[in-house]
C-alpha cells in the first residue's frame, strides 16, 4: 500500500488527511535529501569498508524467506532487484562512516559536565523499583488448547494457594525456558519494562508472593516474586554513564543537524514539486 492510500485509512477526514499527508511527504523528500547530502560528502573520504557486513544484512533478510526465488518476488513486489538492496545497505555502510568522521569523533564529554549534570539532576537519577521473577508458563496452541491450557494453569495455581513449592511445580508443570531452575529469570526487571498487566500484578506483591494466572502471548503464566528491591537514588559511580549517554545523544543531535544544515546551506537544491499537490 502507499502512504497515500494509509493515510486515508488512518485520517478519514479529508483536511486532516491532506495535512497529514503533506507532512509525511516533506519528511520523506526532506530524509532522501539528507541522505544524498551525506554520501555527497562521504565521497570526499574515498570511504572504505567492509563488503561481508553488507553480504551479512542480506544473508539476514534472506533467513526470512523459503529459498532465493521468494526473496527477489518480494523484492519485485517493492520494485527492487536484489543489486538495489545491496546498493541501499553499502549507502548505510558509507554514510555511518561519513557521520562517525564528520560528526562522531568531534563530540567529547567533559568529566565536568558529568559532575554538572549529575549535582544538577541528583533528584532525578533514581533507579526504579526492580523485582526479580519466576514464572510457570503453560503454553496454549488453538482454541481447544488454550481452554486446556487454562485449567491446567489454574490447577497449579489451587496447588500453590495450598502451599506447594514453586519451584518444584514449575520444574513438573512449566514449558518456558527456565522450568528446570524453577522457573526462576535469573535477572531483575524494573518496574514499567513489562507489559502493563504483568506489571501491575508482579509490582503490587511482596517477595515470595505470586499472582493469578496471566494470560500472555506464549500461553498462561504464574508469576513470582523472588526477590524484590525498592526505588532508590542513584551514586555518581551508578549514574556517570547513563549521564554520558544522555549528553552524548544530545551533543550528537545538535552536532548533526548542525552539520546537514551547513551541508544544505552549500548545496545547490532544485525539489520538483507533487503534480498530485497542486491539484488538491
Amino acid at each position: 500500500a502507499t502512504i497515500e492510500t494509509e493515510y486515508r485509512v488512518i485520517y478519514p477526514d479529508s483536511r486532516e488527511f491532506a495535512q497529514k499527508l503533506k507532512l509525511a511527504k516533506e519528511n520523506i523528500v526532506n530524509q532522501m535529501l539528507e541522505e544524498k547530502l551525506v554520501l555527497c560528502e562521504a565521497k570526499k573520504l574515498d570511504i572504505k569498508f567492509d563488503e561481508s557486513r553488507v553480504d551479512a544484512q542480506i544473508e539476514q533478510i534472506k533467513e526470512n524467506f523459503a529459498g532465493e526465488e521468494e526473496f527477489e518476488l518480494a523484492l519485485e513486489a517493492q520494485g527492487l532487484r536484489p543489486k538495489d538492496l545491496r546498493d541501499r545497505f553499502r549507502d548505510q555502510e558509507i554514510m555511518k562512516k561519513a557521520v562517525d568522521y564528520f560528526v562522531r569523533s568531534k563530540i567529547n564529554i567533559d568529566p565536568i559536565e558529568i559532575k554538572d549534570f549529575f549535582k544538577s539532576q541528583e533528584a532525578e537519577l533514581v533507579q526504579p523499583e526492580r523485582a526479580h521473577l519466576a514464572s510457570i508458563l503453560i503454553r496454549a496452541d488453538g482454541s481447544d488448547d488454550e481452554y486446556k491450557a487454562l485449567r491446567r494453569a489454574k490447577g497449579v495455581l489451587v496447588r500453590l494457594r495450598k502451599g506447594e513449592n514453586f519451584e518444584e511445580l514449575a520444574k513438573s508443570y512449566s514449558q518456558g525456558a527456565m522450568a528446570g531452575e524453577g522457573g526462576d529469570s535469573g535477572f531483575f526487571v524494573e518496574k514499567g519494562e513489562l507489559i502493563e498487566e504483568i506489571d501491575e500484578a508482579v509490582f503490587k506483591l511482596t517477595a515470595g508472593e505470586f499472582t493469578d494466572v496471566i494470560k500472555t502471548h506464549q500461553g498462561y503464566r504464574i508469576f513470582k516474586v523472588v526477590k524484590k528491591e525498592p526505588a532508590k537514588p542513584l551514586t555518581f559511580s551508578e549514574a556517570q554513564d547513563i549521564i554520558r549517554q544522555i549528553l552524548y545523544r544530545k551533543k550528537f543531535t545538535e552536532a548533526f543537524k548542525e552539520w546537514i544544515e551547513k551541508l544544505k546551506e552549500n548545496a545547490y537544491i532544485m525539489i520538483k514539486k507533487d503534480s498530485s499537490d497542486e491539484q488538491r
